[in-house]
């Protein structure tokens, strides 16, 4: 059961995997710092030259893109 549960965690991390690819390299950059590297939202900035406000805009519109395109797949699949 185990083997199982692991092989559904690797097809959603791989599913995931594919969504951040298509976003833009900024977004894609922000979401590696703070959830990859697991960066505050102020070291994120930092690390990117932009303010604090930015970047949760930035990861704000991420969630918005990755809500739109899943709830598209979703219907498209019936």
């Amino acid at each position: 059961m185990q083997a199982e549960s692991r092989v559904k965690e690797w097809e959603r991390a791989d599913w995931i995997e594919d969504y951040l690819a298509a976003l833009p390299p900024d977004q894609q950059r922000v979401v590696q710092l703070r959830f990859y590297e697991d960066r505050s939202f102020l070291g994120v900035a930092a690390q990117i030259g932009r303010s604090e406000g930015a970047v949760k805009q930035l990861l704000r519109r991420m969630l918005t893109t990755l809500r739109a395109r899943i709830h598209e797949e979703a219907l498209r699949d019936g």
